[in-house]
């Protein structure tokens, strides 16, 4: 009996036209026979090359190309959250003087006008903001300098998913000493977090509500004593546990980590995460269950000044233990870097510095197996000046990554999507709907049984995300059962993370998205 590993969402269509500006890999049966070179390929290559099958839509396809969003000066960073195919993203200027809101329905195809939020009768800085997600109201938390009365936390909220927002309440109330451009938001359903500087006291606090900000602890619960200049710091939530990473300038600049168990009352001691001698920076971290990874900027390789290498760690038991390090980058130009998981997907992004122009362009790679193994980094952005502090995100299918761009001819807010579970940038195509696959479990950590209906005569393949062909099943008959459990064509056991079963019909091709966690 055969055996198999799975994922989810199934989707059936026909071989979609390619968009002009994708790539597309040659299938790898092709290339182990020596017929065609494993690389990506331009679809004008691909169609000088064609013989019928040789090329394969539905293997990963490379980033699509870069999006201005905005026509806006000096925007320069973006927070973003999702549901479904829905993106929403919250960003600031330098100027600062404005919260921006800005958002997609249907997985970043297009994107609504920006709605600025402020206070147009006082002098207000905006300064970081956050936005988080609570069944269909949506709340975007920020720092805000008040010129002539100190400075304090706020947030706006909506309950129509970003249509309308509410006046800007404040939070904390108002002092000069809470030192706010850092702070950092994040929400479990209607619970939600906030850490920020307290100047005179030299300490970060964690502050949060019960009731999606309809009333606060206070000032919050003092986390830790904090020697340093303003560096960003982040706080993210899952249950009753609460992450918080930040740097530490005394002694040698690090990266530091504590745990809430109990929803912020009371935390954990720190520690430094990064253990680098050499300092370390720009710490942000994801978390998505028990699943914590923390990334930052080390130095202990790099021979430059201001500019290192991205590193990150990963806890599976919410923070308890912790693995080792692994290094993402090795030319030691990363500035700025941060993280996104998703079950066994992890995106890490960075503004980089090796360009033949000098500037910051934006970098991004990607592993489907917990870290295991990485999909080669590549470069989203191509400006004239500088592209810094991107983020990502994913919907159902797409990985998307937002960041502020201040080139000199076309500054805004800019985009960058990859599919790389599917690998179809063109869906307007038909489905076949007597074509049927289905898995279960999915996840699976053992086995997984594949059942099949109305395909013949065809084999069943399974592929891994950088769409090398795996395992092939000769299908028997027009319906059926088998098992897979995890082994490639030579019963070698495959590594945990995401595969996608496919089988060609006369129809077209029926696909099934599969996780494996070992």
């Amino acid at each position: 009996m055969y055996k198999i590993t799975i994922l989810i969402t199934a989707f059936m269509v026909f071989a979609p036209a390619l968009a002009q500006n994708t790539y597309v890999y040659p299938n790898k049966k092709l290339a182990d026979e020596g017929l065609l070179e494993y690389r990506r390929y331009t679809l004008e290559e691909a169609r000088a090359y064609d013989r019928g099958g040789s090329f394969d839509p539905y293997l990963p396809l490379d980033w699509g190309a870069e999006r201005r969003l905005t026509e806006q000066d000096n925007v320069y960073r973006a927070r973003v959250e999702t549901a479904g195919d829905s993106l929403f993203v919250a960003y600031q200027t330098l100027s600062a003087r404005g919260t921006y809101f800005i958002n997609s329905l249907n997985a970043g195809e297009n994107w609504e006008p920006f709605i600025t939020l402020e206070d147009t009768t006082r002098v207000l800085f905006h300064l970081w903001p956050e936005i988080m997600k609570n069944g269909s109201e949506l709340m975007i938390g920020l720092g805000v300098q008040e010129q002539g009365e100190g400075n304090s936390l706020y947030y706006y909220r909506s309950t129509d998913t970003g249509t309308t927002w509410s006046d800007m309440t404040r939070i904390l109330p108002n002092t000069s000493w809470d030192y706010n451009y850092f702070a950092s938001f994040n929400n479990v359903n209607n619970k939600v977090f906030a850490s920020y500087r307290n100047s005179v006291r030299d300490s970060i606090y964690v502050i949060k509500s019960m009731n999606w900000g309809d009333t606060w602890n206070g000032r919050g619960v003092n986390v830790a004593y904090l020697n340093s200049t303003p560096q960003p710091m982040a706080v993210r939530a899952s249950g009753n546990d609460v992450h918080l990473v930040w740097v530490n300038e005394e002694g040698t600049v690090s990266c530091r980590y504590s745990r809430s168990t109990n929803s912020g009352q009371t935390w954990s001691e720190e520690i430094d995460i990064a253990q680098d001698s050499l300092g370390a920076q720009r710490a942000f971290v994801a978390v998505q269950d028990t699943h914590v990874v923390i990334s930052w900027n080390g130095f202990k390789y790099s021979p430059y000044g201001f500019t290192g290498d991205l590193f990150i760690k990963q806890s599976f038991d919410s923070g308890e233990t912790w693995g080792e390090e692994q290094v993402l980058t090795d030319l030691h130009k990363v500035w700025m870097g941060t993280v996104y998981i998703k079950d066994s997907l992890i995106v890490a992004t960075w503004q980089d510095t090796r360009f033949e122009n000098g500037n910051n362009e934006v970098m991004a790679i990607f592993s489907s197996d917990y870290g295991q193994t990485w999909i080669e980094e590549e470069r989203l952005s191509n400006a004239n000046y500088d592209s810094h502090a991107p983020i990502a995100c994913m919907t159902d299918n797409k990985i998307h990554v937002l960041w502020g761009d201040m080139r000199l001819s076309a500054p805004g807010l800019y985009y960058c999507v990859n599919d790389p579970l599917t690998g179809i940038e063109n869906k307007e195509t038909s489905t076949p709907t007597n074509i049927y696959i289905e898995s279960y479990p999915n996840p699976f950590n053992a086995n997984t049984i594949i059942t099949y209906i109305g395909i013949e005569g065809s084999d069943i393949q399974i592929y891994n995300i950088t769409g090398q062909l795996i395992k092939s099943i000769k299908t028997t008959g027009k319906e059926g059962v088998f098992i897979w459990d995890a082994t490639d064509d030579t019963e070698q056991p495959v590594s945990s993370g995401l595969y996608f079963i496919r089988a060609k019909t006369s129809q077209g091709y029926t696909s099934k998205k599969i996780l494996y966690l070992r």
